[in-house]
């Protein structure tokens, strides 16, 4: 699944979220509020036969009740004042607009105080339900976000193939297995899935509980690396570059970790040759330098007698050949004949 099939998913999702709590024009419950009202008023005024002209002031609380649970504060107030005007119409004297007892007086203050009242509590109550929807969708469209995360997160380690990606419990058994993982170490999910991450390693470091120190070593220091010899599922060995990083939620428990392998056999090869050759050129070098500390050099213009063939030293002094050389070098000499001499005494002798 691309990246433009999960934006087109993720909008989907939020806009399912948004509408799927009913939110009603303003306009809506002001409306409701005057009619309710006024169906009120109309029964009042057809039930003027039987009542005279009490004022029956207990019917007006059901519009306004009715106004301010369904709209709040703004609706259940209009109601109030609506229903305040029409129950003054109908109190003694009666269709004048005018209250002439104290105790009317009273019962109408009574039925506004109530109507603010119901009002005001009813628009807390608002209040407090629009904010519970609201977080509940900020927490709806905050999961749906993380879950897509999630799966962009599995597929990107999913599509990794140059590392063995993995996740374990906190005992150390696989629990995701990527295909990085499959191409280095040649098990299939299904078979490894459960298993106990310690066949990757030797028998020899298994048997000395090496994985289970790796395991304890991250959760004690937030992570562990090591480069070390692994194991594959036809028993072959590799170079291992491997990394162990603990997973905790946020109460800071451990639950579990992520292990990161990358197969760094050739570049193990490539660095032994390297640490080889530069071994045996550190050899090289050492018995060079120590040649040329032993080789006196003879450098310079010599003079030498074309007669007796003495060379003149730097004080002007003369010396036999053999004996300036030998003090200048390390040099030694054997005599003998060349051939030309050799022939000129063999003439002389004859």
């Amino acid at each position: 699944m691309d990246s433009n099939a999960f934006s087109r998913q993720s909008l989907k999702r939020r806009l399912a979220l948004y509408i799927s709590v009913s939110h009603r024009p303003p306009w809506v419950s002001y409306s409701f509020a005057v009619a309710a009202t006024a169906i009120m008023l109309a029964v009042r005024l057809g039930i003027t036969v039987n009542f005279g002209e009490r004022p029956l002031l207990i019917l007006f609380m059901l519009p306004i009740i009715l106004s301010a649970v369904l709209g709040g504060l703004g609706p259940g107030l209009v109601s109030t004042l609506l229903s305040g005007i029409g129950a003054a119409y109908f109190m003694p004297p009666a269709g004048r607009f005018a209250i002439a007892l104290p105790y009317d007086i009273f019962q109408w203050c009574l039925l506004i105080v109530d109507g603010v009242l119901v009002s005001f509590l009813s628009g807390q109550l608002h209040r407090a339900r629009h904010r519970s929807e609201l977080a509940v969708r900020q927490q709806t469209i905050a999961t749906a976000a993380l879950r897509e995360s999630e799966e962009r997160f599995r597929l990107l380690v999913q599509a990794v193939t140059e590392y063995s990606i993995i996740l374990l419990d906190p005992e150390g058994r696989v629990t995701s297995w990527n295909e990085g993982a499959r191409r280095i170490k040649g098990y299939d999910a299904e078979e490894i899935v459960g298993q106990h991450f310690s066949r990757f390693y030797t028998r020899e470091d298994a048997a000395i509980h090496k994985p289970e120190a790796g395991l304890k070593a991250a959760a004690d220091n937030s992570k562990f690396e090591e480069v070390g010899i692994r194991v594959r599922k036809d028993g072959s060995q590799f170079w291992a570059n491997v990394i162990i990083t603990p997973i905790r939620d946020s109460a800071g428990i451990l639950r579990g970790f992520s292990k990161v392998t990358r197969d760094i056999s050739e570049r193990k090869r490539r660095d032994d040759i390297i640490k080889e050759h530069t071994a045996l050129l550190t050899r090289q070098k050492a018995e060079l330098e120590q040649t040329l500390g032993r080789i006196k050099r003879l450098e310079g213009l010599l003079s030498i007698c074309m007669q007796c063939k003495k060379i003149r030293t730097e004080n002007n002094d003369w010396h036999q050949l053999e004996r300036y050389i030998g003090e200048h070098s390390d040099a030694l000499f054997s005599h003998g004949l060349c051939p030309d001499c050799l022939e000129k005494a063999m003439k002389k002798s004859d």
